[in-house]
């Protein structure tokens, strides 16, 4: 099967991301290995009565004769034991036949006994609903609906239980799923890396999750495929191959707080300080120490982060030997931390009422400055840059292609040259610890986070196409969504 994108192509972020689209092969199976050899069942355990191979594919059927009695599923095996599955790639093929169907791939699962699986799983149905969802079976149940962004942490109300937060979306849930025909051979690609979960249905994202539930989460477990119980049914798979992925390189918290916060919001016994009394109030971070600017109460000292248990915990003492008892939340852009003013026990919850001696505060990463010293970041990407190379979601864009494309970067704005989707916006760097950071906003409104390296004559940028979290190194991997652009300084026409 062979999957045609349009040519047309656009460079933004500074210019500086170049949203390229080219031909597609889907047969490209660089670092793959087939798990189904299209004859028999070898390297699969299941039922008999339930698994076969038709029409070169793996068959899942039941009948009024044969029914499925409780969901079965067929495992990947290797050698004499189960597949064990961690950081991957799995791709393959699926259909149904008759009117009704569920079914599903398993992943990083557990095995019970008569063929029984337990753990995440891609769904699929003839339904409208679960197609390309994420649930896990015999645990939590739906994890994320499709079309959604979820990160899924412990509930601290209800604790051993999960709080699912939708924190984005990937479209609208039904006009993903009319793109899916459970009749005819749809490709399915399943993507696990880290805590990071993302399924894809002919080429659309259908979900993509976070799991923080320390006390669920999966890091590794088997591969299989499920035979739901229910009406007699049909399901077939075929194609079905896998790649290992290496881990995402984690971001620790201690990395995340480097930088300067602006303080956004502040509640202390219940009462709401005001905006205008929190203009210029930032903290700055630099290792262990912290440092509270722009404030009358300016001070400064030094904290610890706590290991283990949540909500997350932190010791802050100031240069006096004041000791405060924290608990936090940090992600690129936002810190949340909550303290007993008085020197009091350490909060269990983000709340700050009346008498409770206890601050709530919210802070954003602040934007960098806008004024720049000669010879920085902002005087060497001035100027006129040309497009050397571009990868999109693992994919290299070719030379033909990136003639004649060019960025013009004057102040904070770029302009988008040499290319039909010509455009332009504007840009701002980003302080904080590296990769070096920028936020690139189009003419049209659209918000690229991006990290960037520049030199005198090269400046290399990657960054999310779909507007997703900024990226944590310089690489595009199939269906990750990112744009990796290289540029070289363009030689002066006089």
């Amino acid at each position: 099967m062979k999957m045609k994108m349009n040519r047309s192509m656009g460079l933004c972020a500074a210019g500086l991301c170049l949203a390229a689209q080219a031909v597609w092969a889907a047969e490209v199976e660089a670092g793959f290995r087939s798990l189904f050899n299209g004859a028999d069942l070898t390297g699969w355990a299941g039922r008999p009565q339930h698994w076969s191979v038709q029409d070169g594919a793996i068959t899942g059927t039941t009948t009024q004769e044969t029914p499925a009695q409780g969901n079965n599923f067929l495992i990947a095996r290797d050698g004499d034991k189960d597949l064990a599955v961690g950081d991957f790639e799995l791709r393959c093929s699926f259909k149904f036949t008759g009117d009704w169907g569920n079914s599903g791939i398993q992943y990083r699962s557990r095995a019970l006994p008569n063929f029984v699986v337990h753990g995440y799983q891609a769904d699929m149905e003839t339904g409208p609903n679960y197609s390309g969802i994420l649930y896990e079976e015999g645990g939590r149940g739906i994890l994320c609906e499709r079309g959604q962004k979820v990160v899924i942490k412990d509930d601290p109300a209800n604790p051993g239980k999960p709080k699912i937060e939708v924190v984005g979306s990937l479209g609208d849930a039904k006009q993903i799923g009319a793109a899916i025909d459970p009749h005819q051979w749809s490709d399915y690609v399943v993507i696990a890396r880290g805590n990071h979960l993302q399924h894809f249905i002919n080429g659309r994202q259908t979900v993509d999750v976070v799991d923080e539930h320390a006390a669920k989460a999966a890091q590794s477990g088997i591969l299989a495929l499920q035979l739901h119980g229910g009406p007699p049914m049909k399901i077939q798979f075929k194609n079905i191959r896998i790649k290992p992925l290496s881990a995402a390189t984690p971001v620790s918290d201690s990395q995340r707080l480097q930088g300067t916060w602006q303080a956004e919001s502040l509640v202390r016994d219940g009462e709401t300080v005001p905006k205008a009394d929190l203009a210029g109030a930032r903290v700055r971070v630099e290792g262990n120490r912290f440092f509270i600017e722009g404030d009358a109460d300016a001070s400064e000292g030094t904290f610890d982060l706590v290991e283990g248990g949540l909500p997350k915990a932190m010791n802050v003492t100031t240069a006096g030997g004041d000791l405060a008892r924290a608990i936090y939340e940090v992600t690129d852009d936002t810190l949340k931390v909550c303290y007993a003013a008085d020197g009091g026990s350490r909060p269990s919850e983000f709340k700050s009422e009346a008498y409770s001696g206890r601050v709530l505060a919210v802070y954003r990463k602040a934007k960098a400055a806008k004024e720049e010293k000669p010879g920085s970041e902002l005087e060497r990407v001035q100027g006129t840059w040309q497009a050397e190379s571009l990868v999109r979601d693992g994919e290299a864009v070719s030379k033909s292609d990136l003639a004649g494309l060019r960025v013009r970067i004057e102040g904070n704005r770029f302009f988008i040259t040499g290319d039909e989707n010509a455009s332009e916006g504007t840009f701002e760097l980003v302080e904080g610890p590296a990769p070096k950071a920028m936020n690139v906003t189009t003419a049209g409104g659209d918000l690229a986070r991006a990290i960037y390296e520049v030199t005198e004559n090269t400046l290399k940028v990657c960054y999310a196409a779909d507007g997703g979290s900024r990226p944590t190194d310089f690489k595009s991997e199939a269906y990750s969504g990112r744009v990796l652009a290289v540029y070289r300084k363009a030689k002066s026409t006089n």
